[in-house]
């Protein structure tokens, strides 16, 4: 499934600050690559990504701190969130031009 969000500023001064966040539906998985950069003029913004919802984001790869029993010894250990596991894909646009717009697209595929 291909997934879109458009940000329209359709006043006559820029915006600033403007977050597109895209939640990824719980029926789907994030299909690793397909969140494009976005460019504004001169401006790259690469995709920041969240696995718990929404409350936290930030660039791939992702990592978590996980608890493990090996040998009987209980184990932290930092290991690297899958991509099928994001909930939520990101992009912070600095300033969105009066009278402009910026889309976003994102993949996603059916569990």
């Amino acid at each position: 499934m291909l997934w879109k969000a458009t940000a329209i500023n359709g006043g006559p001064t820029p915006l600033h600050d403007l977050d597109v966040t895209v939640p990824i539906p719980s029926s789907t998985r994030y299909v690793e690559g397909s969140a494009a950069p976005l460019t504004l003029g001169k401006t790259r913004i690469l995709p920041r990504f969240s696995f718990d919802g929404g409350r936290n984001f930030g660039f791939a790869p992702l990592k978590k701190r996980v608890v493990t029993t090996e040998g009987g010894r209980r184990l932290e250990k930092e290991v690297e969130v899958r991509p099928d596991e994001y909930t939520h894909v990101r992009w912070s646009i600095p300033t969105l031009d009066a009278r402009s717009k910026a889309e976003v697209t994102l993949r996603t595929r059916v569990r």
